[in-house]
């Protein structure tokens, strides 16, 4: 099966499983890794940074 996000969905769901890394199990884990690669090839550090930030303060 596979489902396409779009890129506003995509960052959302990394920013989630991101601030939950600690606390997610291996399946979730693993599509945390598949979307940080993805992101990491489009995204500069200081991009990234920000969207975790973001994603910080909307908790």
């Amino acid at each position: 099966m596979e489902i396409k996000l779009s890129e506003k969905e995509t960052i959302n769901l990394y920013t989630y499983l991101k601030s939950s890394e600690l606390t997610i199990n291996s399946v979730l884990l693993g599509i945390l890794q598949k979307i940080e690669k993805k992101i990491y090839s489009r995204l500069t550090i200081e991009q990234i940074e920000q969207l975790e930030i973001q994603n910080t303060k909307k908790s």
